[in-house]
């Protein structure tokens, strides 16, 4: 629907927005997990704004508070950690592994 809308229907390996469009479709794959499965989860992200600006694509938080950090990346990627935010578990989605983590 979003390129219909802005009219670009170039073939991905060109796409200067694959990225943000790749990091869509995951976090929409883990809202329509939650719905479907019917569980309790609280999606965010965070973002370092002072000095590296560093960021987490998507934190998950289930209802016993256990947090656990994505890093989005369509062709993979390191993971920033913040020790701080309480975090246990990490993860890295990629093209490869997506379907693990989409209904």
């Amino acid at each position: 629907m979003r390129n219909y809308l802005i009219e670009d229907f170039r073939p991905l390996d060109v796409r200067l927005d694959l990225g943000a469009m790749f990091e869509n479709l995951i976090i929409l794959g883990f809202l329509r997990k939650i719905s479907y499965e019917k569980e309790y989860k609280k999606l965010y992200f965070f973002r370092n704004l002072y000095g590296s600006q560093k960021e987490i694509d998507l934190i998950t938080e289930d209802i016993k508070g256990v947090k656990t950090g994505f890093e989005i990346k369509y062709q993979g990627g390191l993971t920033n950690k913040f020790p701080e935010l309480g975090i246990s578990r990490y993860h890295v989605i990629s093209r490869e592994n997506a379907p693990e983590f989409l209904v």
